[in-house]
C-alpha cells in the first residue's frame, strides 16, 4: 500500500500521540504543542531542526505502530520497548532512509517479521523479543550487512503461537554483528547452523536455549573467541560430543550453560579452562561421563553457580576442583554421578564400556585419567577382544602396552642399533681372520725361502730338452744371487754356464740338421 505523505514531522508524532493513546502515556511533556524540535517534546531529539531519535520506552503506549513513521527521513532511532503495544510490524518503517536502531521488543505484536526487513541497509540493531510473533525468520536478514545485535527471542502469545522453522544459515553472512544475537526460546527446529561460527567479532551473547534443535554443536562455534558474556544452549535436543574448540571462548566472564540436553562422552579438558569465569558454569543434565577434568580447578573467580549435576562423573573429584566448593555459593556435583566408581573409558570414541574396579591399574594415581594426561590407559572388559589389561596381571599389562603403544617407535630404534653393531663386529672379525691367514702364508714362504722369488720349477720342465734355456736362466739367476759377495767365483761360474749353453745350442743345431735331412730322405723315397 502507498504511504500517504504528512505535511510536517509535528503531525507524523502526533499521529503516534493518538493511535498509542498518549492520553494515558506516563510521559507526555510538550506534546502537541508548537512544534517537537522547538518545544522540546519528550523522549524526541533533534539535530538542525530535524527529528533524529523518538525514544518511549517503558512508557505505557497501548495501541498500534502507523507506519507514517517511515518518513521521518533524519531519524535514525525509534524506541518503543517495554509498552503494551500490539498489531503487526508496519513493513514501511525498514523503507526509513536513515534508521539505524528499532526496538519494538517486550510489547504484544503479532504477525510476522516481513521480509522487507532486508531492505534496511544500515540497521544496526534490530530488537523484536519478548512478544507474540510468529513464523520463520526470513532469509533476508542476513542482507542486514551493518547489523551488530539481533534479538527475536521470547517469543509466545497465551496460544502457544511462536517462531518456528530453522535458524537461518544466511545469519552467519552478517559479519558485523558483534553485541548479541539472541534467539532463544522460539521453538526453532533443525541443526545449529555452523555458518554462526562466522560471527567472530560477536563479543556480548550467544543465546540459542528453550528451542527445539537438534545435531551436535558445530565445531565451528569455537571461532567466538571474543564471547564474553554469555553462551546459552540449555534446553534443546543436543547430542553429541561437546566440541574441544569451544575452549577457543577464553575470556568467558558470566553465564556458560549446556544443561538440559543429550550430550554425551568426555567433557573437553580446554573448556574447564575459563579462569575468567565469576557468575554460572551450568553442564547438569545430560549424559557426559569419564572422569572431571582438573583443569576445571582454573575457574578461581566463580562465585555463584558451579553445576554438573546429572550425567555419568567417574573417578574422584580432583582436588583442584573440590578447593573451588569453599567460594562458591552453588556449588553441585554428587546428584546421580558415578563419582567414587572407577572409570572404564574408551578415550578414542568417547564410549563407556562396562568394567570392575580390578581392572584399572594400580601404578596410575587417579588423577592421571583424566583424559588430558598422556599416562591415561582406557580399559576394557575381559569380555572385550581388544583387552588391554587383565585383572590377574595388571602390572604386566601396563608394562606391555608401554612397549609396544607409546614406546613402540624407540623400540624399533634401539633393534635397528643392535643388528647394525652385530654387523660391524662381524665385518671386523672376518677381516681379522684374513690378515691372521696372509701372516701365516707369509710365514710358510719364509721359511721355504722363497719369499719376492719364482715357485720352482717341476721336473718335468727340468728334463724337457726344448725348456733348457727357460730353466737354466732362473737357475743362473739364483745362483748370482746367492754368490753376489764372491764376484771371482761368479765371474767363472758365469762363463762356464755359457759355454754349456753354447754346447747346448750346437746339439740343437744338429738334431735339426739331423732331422731335416731325415725328412728329406723320406720324401725322396715316396
Amino acid at each position: 500500500n502507498k504511504l500517504a505523505l504528512m505535511s510536517s514531522e509535528g503531525d507524523i508524532l502526533s499521529q503516534l500521540y493518538v493511535s498509542t493513546n498518549g492520553v494515558g502515556w506516563i510521559s507526555k511533556t510538550n506534546w502537541l504543542s508548537s512544534t517537537p524540535c522547538l518545544a522540546n517534546w519528550y523522549g524526541v531529539r533533534c539535530s538542525a531542526g530535524k527529528v533524529i531519535d523518538v525514544n518511549l520506552n517503558d512508557n505505557n503506549l497501548q495501541g498500534t505502530i502507523i507506519s507514517e513513521l517511515a518518513q521521518l527521513s533524519s531519524m535514525t532511532g525509534l524506541h518503543i520497548k517495554q509498552n503494551d503495544i500490539s498489531g503487526s510490524i508496519p513493513v514501511h518503517i525498514f523503507s526509513a532512509e536513515s534508521v539505524l536502531l528499532l526496538e519494538l521488543g517486550e510489547n504484544s505484536l503479532t504477525g510476522t517479521i516481513p521480509s522487507e526487513v532486508g531492505t534496511a541497509s544500515l540497521l544496526t540493531s534490530l530488537s523484536v523479543d519478548n512478544s507474540a510473533l510468529t513464523g520463520t525468520i526470513p532469509s533476508q536478514i542476513g542482507g542486514l550487512l551493518f547489523l551488530e545485535q539481533l534479538l527475536v527471542g521470547n517469543n509466545q502469545d497465551d496460544h502457544g503461537n511462536h517462531f518456528s522453522g530453522q535458524i537461518p544459515s544466511q545469519i552467519g553472512a552478517i559479519e558485523a554483528m558483534a553485541i548479541t544475537l539472541g534467539l532463544q526460546h522460539t521453538q526453532f527446529t533443525g541443526e545449529i547452523p555452523s555458518e554462526l561460527g562466522c560471527l567472530t567479532r560477536l563479543s556480548s551473547g550467544f543465546v540459542l536455549s528453550d528451542n527445539n534443535l537438534s545435531g551436535s554443536i558445530p565445531s565451528e562455534i569455537g571461532r567466538l573467541s571474543l564471547l564474553s558474556q554469555t553462551f546459552e544452549l540449555t534446553s534443546n535436543l543436543l547430542s553429541g560430543i561437546v566440541p574441544s574448540q569451544l575452549g577457543e571462548m577464553k575470556y568467558m566472564q558470566n553465564n556458560f550453560d549446556l544443561s538440559h540436553n543429550q550430550f554425551s562422552g568426555l567433557f573437553p579438558s580446554q573448556i574447564g579452562q575459563f579462569s575468567r569465569m565469576t557468575e554460572s558454569f551450568i553442564i547438569s543434565n545430560n549424559g557426559l561421563t569419564g572422569p572431571i577434568p582438573s583443569e576445571m580447578g582454573q575457574m578461581t573467580s566463580m562465585i555463584q553457580t558451579w553445576d554438573i549435576t546429572n550425567n555419568h562423573f567417574c573417578n574422584d573429584l580432583p582436588k583442584q576442583v573440590q578447593l573451588l566448593s569453599s567460594s562458591i555459593i552453588g556449588f553441585s556435583y554428587e546428584s546421580q554421578n558415578d563419582f567414587g566408581t572407577p572409570c572404564c573409558i574408551d578415550i578414542n570414541i568417547h564410549k563407556e564400556i562396562t568394567c570392575t574396579p580390578t581392572m584399572i591399574p594400580t601404578n596410575i594415581p587417579s588423577s592421571s585419567l583424566a583424559p588430558s594426561s598422556p599416562s591415561f590407559i582406557p580399559t576394557t572388559s575381559p569380555t572385550t577382544p581388544t583387552t588391554h589389561h587383565k585383572s590377574k596381571s595388571s602390572s604386566s599389562s601396563s608394562s606391555s602396552f608401554s612397549i609396544f603403544g607409546s614406546s613402540h617407535t624407540t623400540s624399533i630404534i634401539i633393534m635397528v642399533s643392535s643388528f647394525c653393531g652385530i654387523c660391524l663386529l662381524l665385518m671386523l672379525f672376518y677381516f681379522l681372520m684374513l690378515a691372521l691367514k696372509r701372516r701365516r702364508l707369509l710365514n710358510e714362504y719364509r721359511g721355504m725361502g722363497r719369499i719376492g722369488g719364482t715357485p720352482p720349477p717341476s721336473s718335468s720342465n727340468i728334463n724337457d730338452g726344448g725348456n733348457d734355456d727357460a730353466v737354466s736362466r732362473p737357475r743362473d739367476q739364483r745362483r748370482s744371487r746367492r754368490n753376489t759377495n764372491k764376484s771371482g767365483s761368479a765371474l767363472t761360474k758365469g762363463a762356464s754356464s755359457n759355454q754349456r749353453r753354447s754346447g747346448k745350442e750346437k746339439r740343437r743345431n744338429k738334431e735339426s740338421k739331423a732331422l731335416s735331412e731325415q725328412l728329406l730322405d723320406e720324401e725322396s723315397r715316396k
